[in-house]
């Protein structure tokens, strides 16, 4: 009978208890980004559209190169509304920020004519 007991008395203990979490750690979320050196990345993506526009105006783009660098442009926006829904981390601002710089340098060399 005490054996009954006990089993039940563990058993009710158990169920309030929580699941073991495994896994990594969370991501950990800063209020303030550590290179806040870098102009946002939505400022980039305007200055972007708006070399991307210059260059169509000017015949140095293509309707072609124009609308893709737009797209991939738009893309990084999304991208930014997608992370910041629940904090931007270190990383995921890194990610933004490199793919902004790498859709000005695509955009400038495309203006320039260095990339076709």
């Amino acid at each position: 009978m005490q054996i009954l007991v006990l089993v039940a008395v563990a058993a009710a203990a158990m169920q309030g208890a929580p699941a073991p979490v495994y896994g990594p750690p969370a991501p950990v979320v800063r209020t303030i980004p550590d290179y806040a050196h870098a102009p946002s990345v939505s400022i980039t993506v305007q200055q972007v559209l708006s070399n991307i526009h210059d260059g169509r105006e000017n015949g140095r783009l293509s309707h072609k190169q124009a609308k893709e660098l737009r797209r991939e442009a738009g893309e990084i926006g999304i991208l930014e509304e997608r992370y910041a829904r629940d904090g931007l981390t270190d990383d995921e601002q890194a990610e933004l920020q490199n793919r902004a710089q790498v859709i000005r340098a695509i955009t400038n060399a495309k203006r320039t004519g260095v990339l076709k």
